[in-house]
């Protein structure tokens, strides 16, 4: 049974959020972002690295 979540603007999340996955090279760990666009997936990964800008090492896919 699956489950719709209304966000606040009444579109449901499904159809609002893309899914993203980021690459780091070095790393064999792959994160899973659920991110309004580009832009938003890009600020996520910098704060979830703790740095100021992203460089060719990261990779994320749409």
């Amino acid at each position: 049974m699956s489950q719709t979540v209304l966000n606040p603007k009444g579109k449901s999340s499904k159809e609002s959020e893309k899914s993203f996955f980021v690459v780091i090279d070095g790393s064999e760990d792959v994160l899973y972002l659920k991110c309004l666009d580009l832009s938003e997936a890009e600020n996520e990964v910098k704060r979830f690295l703790n740095i100021d800008a992203l460089d060719d090492s990261i990779e994320i896919i749409y």
